[in-house]
């Protein structure tokens, strides 16, 4: 089987749809160690250690800082 690659546009992935897809390779036994979408996901971060939805600005919220977390242990995971 060959091994599928999550490539994340900056400009409409949100930290949801990408924990979705990361999961989905995840549950498919196709995850990899993917640099891009950890470069995508760690600038989310805000200063108070949640994430936000968005690259430019906004605010931590639960639900944001869970989708970015996750899909982080979900890329730590398949090294």
């Amino acid at each position: 089987m060959r091994a599928v690659t999550l490539k994340v546009l900056e400009l409409s992935a949100l930290p949801e749809e990408t924990y979705y897809a990361l999961s989905i390779l995840d549950i498919a036994g196709q995850i990899e160690p993917d640099q891009e979408t950890r470069r995508y996901l760690l600038p989310l971060q805000n200063s108070d250690g949640g994430f936000r939805r968005s690259p430019y600005l906004g605010i931590s919220s639960l639900e944001n800082t869970f989708y970015a977390a996750m899909g982080l242990k979900l890329l730590d995971k398949s090294i």
